[in-house]
């Protein structure tokens, strides 16, 4: 009993690896019949929950890989691939790094990007799991979709209008004379790239719904759901056609029970479902998070990205379905990885970056999403563009590049 027991725990286990790998072989594009990949044992390893241990001296066609060997055969119209491209875009697509990896970690328990496996060979802004999907793609004569480019404007509301000691006569005022009320302004800004894209560009804003709830420093301020502020945003949402997801507290990434609470008052003030989300801090401590995002009803996730430096967390720049290494499952929930967020480029703790250098490495990031094909998402808070004329200029060039090279 024991043995038929344990022998049918090798099959589930063997049949879910076969999924996974589908899975990447279409994410790379190497589900093809006439390419074989080499199997290096990596996946298998990681299914076991062994370490495995990346190669940083691995390149095919001039591309990093992690696991495999050197050396491509071709014959009879057949391409045989000793660099173990599944195991490696798997690895990355998984986020293996944090799971199996030595992970440094930041005061709030991000990933550093800097210090990711990315980071110390200099990878974080090349998304190798679409170079290796462009290579393939060349080498079987297949196209490589540049028009799926999309542009995706995400803004979180962290704060609506200023607390302290003017609060209480701030809130007579109307929140749309408040100076972190841009959002009329970032829609002025985007609005001929959104008429030049049509349906390929879009504007999500992501809001607080913790208003007194347990909570951490970091959520201050918070805005009521109830409130005539929100109500405001949501009315201003609705007219404009900019759809709204949960950015979900700090704690709540640890806490289920909170993000739970959190989408259920959401769900209540728009008296819809609630199917985006983004953690505040882009505190998404562990892929373990998004197995919970599943389970309570989330379609799509924002979160996905470094807070120290721009660039690709997850080797690409396209949507994909959640990849979790541990129970080697491919989920529902699409991932959209995050490329460039507003204090990421300029903050001393981050990247340090004046205006002009913040302006073009946001611009060279953007070309090489277009390159791919895949969703450029910028994040742009609505208070840091009420702070100074910085970030507007930094998001209006990038929005300017981007209505001149689509």
């Amino acid at each position: 009993m024991v043995f038929l027991l344990y022998f049918c725990e090798v099959i589930k286990k063997e049949t879910m690896i076969e999924d996974v790998v589908k899975y990447v072989k279409e994410v790379i594009g190497a589900d093809d019949e006439r390419i074989e990949i080499v199997d290096s044992g990596a996946l298998m390893a990681m299914s076991r929950g062994e370490k495995v241990t990346p190669r940083e001296d691995l390149t095919w066609e001039g591309v990093p890989v992690l696991f495999g060997k050197e050396g491509m055969e071709t014959h009879d119209g057949r391409i045989k691939i000793n660099a173990d491209l599944i195991a490696s875009a798997a690895y990355v697509l998984g986020r293996g790094d944090e799971l199996f990896g030595d992970c440094e970690r930041d005061e709030h328990g991000r990933q550093i990007g800097k210090k990711s496996l990315l980071g110390r060979l200099g990878w974080t802004e090349r998304p190798l799991v679409d170079e290796y999907r462009r290579i393939l793609n060349h080498l079987t004569n297949k196209t490589n979709n540049e028009d799926e480019f999309k542009v995706i404007l995400t803004h979180d509301v962290d704060v609506l209008r200023r607390g302290g000691r003017m609060a209480t006569f701030m809130s007579l005022m109307d929140v749309r004379k408040s100076k972190h009320w841009t959002f009329d302004w970032m829609r002025m800004v985007s609005e001929p790239l959104r008429r030049k894209m049509k349906e390929k560009c879009e504007e999500i804003v992501f809001v607080k719904a913790s208003y007194g709830l347990k909570q951490a420093k970091e959520d201050e301020p918070t805005y009521n759901l109830k409130g005539k502020d929100f109500c405001v945003l949501k009315d201003w949402c609705r007219k404009e056609g900019v759809r709204i997801g949960l950015h979900g507290s700090y704690l709540s990434g640890q806490e289920t029970n909170l993000l739970i609470e959190e989408k259920n008052r959401l769900e209540v003030a728009l008296c819809e479902k609630v199917t985006m989300q983004r953690n505040h801090f882009l505190r998404q401590l562990s892929p373990a998070n998004l197995v919970t995002l599943e389970k309570l009803g989330f379609e799509d996730d924002y979160t996905t990205g470094w807070a120290d430096c721009v660039g690709f967390k997850i080797g690409t720049c396209r949507a994909v379905r959640r990849l979790d290494l541990v129970t080697m499952e491919v989920g529902s929930l699409r991932t959209h990885p995050l490329s460039i967020m507003d204090c990421t480029l300029t903050d001393e703790k981050y990247m340090g970056l004046t205006a002009e250098p913040a302006k073009d490495k946001a611009i060279e990031i953007a070309k090489v999403v277009k390159r791919y094909g895949g969703e450029l998402i910028l994040l742009w808070h609505n208070h840091t563009v009420g702070k100074g004329e910085a970030h507007r200029e930094i998001y209006k060039r990038i929005v300017e590049s981007l209505v001149k090279d689509v």
